[in-house]
């Protein structure tokens, strides 16, 4: 494999890592968001004001979903990590090559995890949409 093949190969990897990241630590975030939405709901109802929220299943739920997303990213940076020592010993003359060592060397399981921390991340965010737009009234 050519040094600039070897390269291009770490500097995806390295990119999808840090996308990842990314991710996770935005799911952290939203996460992070949700406890407060909790502990700001039980201190207002202990306190006596208010009228109840609608639908705070949802806000659960998303928090559930930010969960399993940090876990998918954890999962999938694991399968990365032991990828890493494998480039090396790549010798693909092509993308397609390239593509194809990959997949032998289990990108595709890491691939798969990182499409399902996506989607419980959106999922979750989604969920916090309804919840506010179910509430946009009480909050106010």
């Amino acid at each position: 494999m050519s040094d600039v093949t070897l390269e291009a190969a770490k500097a995806f990897v390295e990119a999808t890592l840090k996308q990842s990241e990314l991710l996770g630590s935005w799911s952290l975030a939203v996460f992070g968001g949700c406890v407060a939405l909790i502990a700001w709901y039980v201190q207002r109802r202990q306190d006596g004001h208010g009228k109840p929220l609608k639908c705070l299943s949802l806000v659960l739920f998303c928090a559930a979903a930010q969960g399993v997303s940090i876990l998918l990213m954890y999962f999938a940076y694991g399968i990365m990590i032991n990828i890493i020592p494998e480039l090396p010993f790549a010798k693909p003359e092509s993308a397609e090559a390239l593509r194809q060592f990959l997949k032998d060397i289990g990108f595709n399981g890491a691939r798969y995890l990182f499409v399902a921390q996506f989607c419980t991340f959106f999922a979750g965010v989604g969920l916090l949409f309804i919840f506010g737009i179910s509430n946009r009234k009480l909050v106010q």
